[in-house]
C-alpha cells in the first residue's frame, strides 16, 4: 500500500510539473528564441544593406600587370572589305 502511495505521488508530481511547464517555462523559453531569433535576423539585414552596391558602381579589386606591347608590324596587312548589291 505504502509503494501505491509513492508511485501515485510521482505520478501527481509530474503531472503538475508539466502543467507547469506547459504554462509558464515553455512561452518563456519560446520568447526568448524568438528574440534571439529577430536580433539575429535584424543584424543580417543590416550587415546585407550595409555592404549592398548601387546599380552602376565599378569596384575593381585587381589591377593586372601591364605586358609588353608587340611589334604591330608583323601582324598583316589591313584589308577593307565592301557590300556588294545585287
Amino acid at each position: 500500500m505504502n509503494t501505491l502511495l509513492k508511485i501515485i505521488f510521482i505520478f501527481i508530481l509530474i503531472y503538475y510539473f508539466f502543467r507547469l511547464f506547459g504554462k509558464y517555462i515553455f512561452p518563456w523559453l519560446l520568447k526568448r528564441f524568438m528574440k534571439n531569433a529577430q536580433k539575429n535576423y535584424k543584424q543580417n539585414v543590416e550587415n546585407n544593406y550595409a555592404n549592398k552596391k548601387n546599380a552602376g558602381d565599378v569596384n575593381i579589386d585587381h589591377i593586372p600587370k601591364t605586358k609588353e606591347k608587340k611589334d604591330d608590324n608583323d601582324f598583316g596587312e589591313y584589308v577593307d572589305f565592301e557590300d556588294i548589291d545585287k
